[in-house]
């Protein structure tokens, strides 16, 4: 018996061996990392000035003027505001999904610690990494003498109102669809189209406008490499042709459509978005292209 309690002993003591091994091992980098970042400037004396034109390009970044004194120093201020700023951020944002980690595998539904009910898709986050209800968050500023600060009911850390982060897990245009990765090379507009369109659920349809028949031979091809259905209405007779497939049941995701055809007449309850793509100056024009949706007849928002 005596032999087992030795040996539980000898396996602990192992355990946080290797825990301190690993934390001076992770210490000892960090140290050697922010050595080998560190670089040293020397001010350059007025007897050698001339001698520096002998010096490589990589010496002469490792030296400074008199006269540059007060540029550099600024300079490496600006520096050093705008690391302790992203520093903060991913300080913040490793606490956050820390906790998020730990919740989840505490139970399997996140609670707001203000009301103790689920969360729900988009959240206030606090600095310290904890999660609010919207109108929990409000309500605790309202209450409070000071409205620009928010103590954390759990870990009472205090964080300015104007910190406080949004956390969304929606699926529209809330910056979620930054991480969807795009197949071919577009140009921001059209590259932003097709990350919107394949962010929304695959039972959403939506109608793109363009006064320009060339654009809408780019967003052709987009659709085509990133696995986009959809359907091109050119003339009458495609008009004819085509748009039943894009109506009926199971059919293309995505119409596209000439504005100064396709913006009159119409009836396409079917489609839940409208995407303009260019300023349209005819104010009745843009009205007319988005009424083709938000008309009789529409079942969703």
């Amino acid at each position: 018996m005596g032999t087992g309690g030795e040996w539980d002993c000898a396996s602990k003591e192992l355990l946080l061996a290797r825990e301190m091994h690993a934390a001076h091992s992770n210490l000892l980098s960090g140290i050697d990392e922010l050595s080998s970042a560190t670089q040293t400037i020397r001010l350059v004396s007025p007897n050698e000035k001339e001698d520096i034109g002998k010096l490589t390009e990589d010496q002469r970044k490792l030296l400074a003027f008199p006269e540059e004194l007060s540029q550099l120093q600024e300079s490496h201020e600006m520096q050093r505001l705008c690391c302790e700023r992203d520093l903060s951020k991913s300080v913040e944002k490793m606490t956050f999904l820390m906790n998020l980690w730990y919740e989840r595998h505490q139970s399997a539904h996140l609670q707001c610690p203000v009301c103790l009910e689920n969360l729900g898709e988009e959240v206030a986050v606090a600095s310290c990494g904890h999660s609010y209800h919207m109108d929990c968050f409000e309500m605790i500023l309202k209450r409070v003498s000071s409205s620009t600060q928010f103590k954390c009911p759990k870990c009472r850390k205090v964080t300015a109102s104007h910190d406080m982060k949004l956390g969304s897990s929606l699926s529209t245009v809330d910056g979620t669809q930054a991480s969807i990765k795009i197949f071919g090379s577009w140009g921001t507009k059209v590259e932003a189209l097709v990350a919107n369109i394949l962010s929304q659920p695959e039972s959403e349809n939506s109608i793109v406008f363009s006064e320009f028949d060339s654009m809408l031979s780019i967003i052709t091809k987009a659709l085509e490499e990133n696995g986009v259905s959809f359907v091109r209405l050119r003339g009458a007779k495609d008009f004819a042709l085509k748009l039943p497939s894009f109506l009926g049941p199971n059919g293309p995701r995505v119409l596209l459509l000439p504005l100064r055809r396709g913006a009159e007449g119409l009836n396409l309850v079917e489609a839940q978005h409208v995407y303009l793509l260019e300023p349209v100056l005819n104010a009745a024009s843009e009205a007319q292209a988005i009424n083709r949706v938000h008309r009789i007849g529409q079942t969703k928002v």
